[in-house]
């Protein structure tokens, strides 16, 4: 079995697309959202339906980017507990 390391650096780990939320609560904002979407796109004009598409494309790019900085965040913060732990005296039994 490889390391984690060596799956990282090899390319084989993608954060970004491991993550899935598996909650009821996920999947009907999921269905709620699919809904309005198809009401709007039914409702609106060719050129308005291009602008609200080029609308959500915007908001996945924000999404992607605040995700990415949550994920960097988690991984500096865990790093910066393990250096902590590492660097500091060994526990003893009385602590």
């Amino acid at each position: 079995m490889k390391t984690l390391l060596r799956r990282l650096y090899s390319g084989e780990v993608y954060p970004c697309e491991e993550i899935d939320v598996k909650t009821a609560e996920n999947r009907a904002l999921n269905r709620k959202i699919s809904a309005e979407k198809a009401y709007f796109q039914s409702v609106l004009s060719s050129n308005d339906e291009k602008r609200f598409d080029a609308l959500s494309d915007l908001e996945l790019q924000r999404t992607a980017a605040y995700g990415f900085e949550s994920f960097a965040y988690g991984f500096r913060l865990g790093a910066g507990l393990m250096a902590e732990a590492l660097d500091g005296p060994p526990m003893r039994a009385d602590d």
